[in-house]
């Protein structure tokens, strides 16, 4: 098995980071796993909605349970001239090539006009284990 240092895993997590990234809010109530694409997400369009960019001086790069794990600061969506309520069923971040990663929230969040609604955004160094025979 391929054990990798907590200080590596820190690194390799740092350069991941390191590049420009855009906080995304999506509409559509659909499951996400590793095949996601960006097609498969609905963005957010209503009135008022921005996308956000990250900046990688913000990351907080620390170990947690044995993994590296990145935390960003909250971000605030607001939508001043919502007419009706807005499901969010997540977010998601892309770079310069498409979709990197996202998140389902357990909830939805519910905008209605004038609220706003916070997002906490968590990068972690997944392991996987392949076997073969």
């Amino acid at each position: 098995m391929l054990v990798i240092s907590n200080a590596r895993e820190v690194r390799e997590l740092e350069k991941i980071l390191n590049e420009s990234f855009t906080l995304h809010l999506f509409v559509n109530d659909i499951p996400l796993d590793g095949e996601a694409v960006i097609g498969d997400l609905v963005e957010c369009s209503s009135p008022g909605y921005a996308e956000i960019p990250l900046s990688y001086e913000s990351w907080s790069i620390a170990l947690a349970n044995g993994r590296a794990e990145a935390t960003y600061p909250v971000e605030t969506f607001t939508m001043p001239s919502l007419e009706a309520d807005l499901s969010v069923y997540g977010y998601y971040v892309t770079d310069v090539n498409g979709f990197a990663w996202g998140e389902r929230l357990t909830d939805p969040l519910t905008f209605s006009a004038g609220n706003n609604a916070e997002v906490n955004i968590t990068a972690s160094r997944f392991h996987r284990t392949a076997v073969t025979a």
